[in-house]
């Protein structure tokens, strides 16, 4: 999906799936994903292609570094 977004896929299509991944990710049990994904579905359009392209991937980061 960030594939998606990057290649300049229509920002409503991504913000739409990207609410699908976040509510998904709202079950996960990596805290940081997790707040990431809760704050998402709480924004805009433009918050949950933010999201996508770059909040679920530092999200992700920051629970590596936390579980290392």
């Amino acid at each position: 999906m960030a594939q998606q977004a990057q290649k300049g896929t229509d920002g409503e299509e991504i913000a739409a799936q990207g609410r699908k991944l976040a509510l998904l990710d709202t079950k996960n049990d990596k805290s940081w994903l997790r707040a990431a994904a809760q704050e998402a579905l709480g924004d805009d359009t433009a918050g949950v292609v933010a999201y996508v392209r770059t909040g679920r991937t530092e999200a992700q980061q920051q629970d590596d570094r936390a579980d290392a």
